[in-house]
């Protein structure tokens, strides 16, 4: 990180809403053809480029691509490492949003109905690594496209932590939880 003498520099962590029409272009790009993933790739640069404009005019210093490029905040990285199997019969119950589910159980089901039924358990099946996908690629190069007539003192690009990544999965390859989630670290250090 930059230092700043003079003030605190101003940034955020963390998954901005992405836009509905970008979710839905996404969901198609991953069963669609090549026109699919085109249209999604076009919607995705013009929604990077208006939430970094957005940012700036909100005085941010620091500005990242609202993590737009991933499918959500913390499961995208499954769609980029091997050996993930995802089971939708075999649902787990929501245990990380806590009291928060009963709480806010109708906003919850109206946002995330898969929150209140219970989510498909990923699991892991064998030694775990990195497949590269040219999705980071990607990202980099629509935030550098969005930052062009921007100033900024910086922008980054924001990675999942290991232990966020398959909080709906079981292990079933290494047995005991360090081994699992630094063989989840060693792959995410490709991002």
């Amino acid at each position: 990180m930059k230092p700043s003498e003079e003030r605190i520099l101003t940034t955020h962590v963390g998954s901005l809403i992405r836009p509905a029409e970008l979710l839905a272009a996404g969901e198609a790009a991953h069963g669609g053809g090549p026109g699919a993933e085109a249209a999604y790739s076009e919607l995705l640069q013009s929604a990077v480029a208006e939430v970094v404009k957005k940012q700036t005019e909100a005085g941010i210093d620091i500005v990242n691509d609202g993590e737009y490029g991933k499918s959500s905040w913390s499961a995208y990285v499954l769609e980029r490492m091997t050996v993930f199997e995802r089971r939708p019969d075999q649902l787990r119950p929501v245990e990380w949003m806590g009291r928060d589910l009963e709480r806010f159980r109708d906003a919850i089901l109206a946002e995330m109905p898969s929150a209140v039924e219970g989510r498909p358990t990923e699991a892991c099946i064998g030694p775990i690594a990195y497949a590269e996908t040219g999705a980071v690629e990607r990202d980099c190069a629509t935030l550098k496209a969005a930052l062009k007539g921007h100033q900024v003192e910086e922008a980054f690009l924001t990675g999942v932590a290991p232990a966020s990544t398959a909080y709906d999965g079981v292990d079933e390859h290494y047995g005991n939880e360090h081994d699992y989630i630094y063989a989840i670290a060693d792959a995410l250090r490709e991002e």
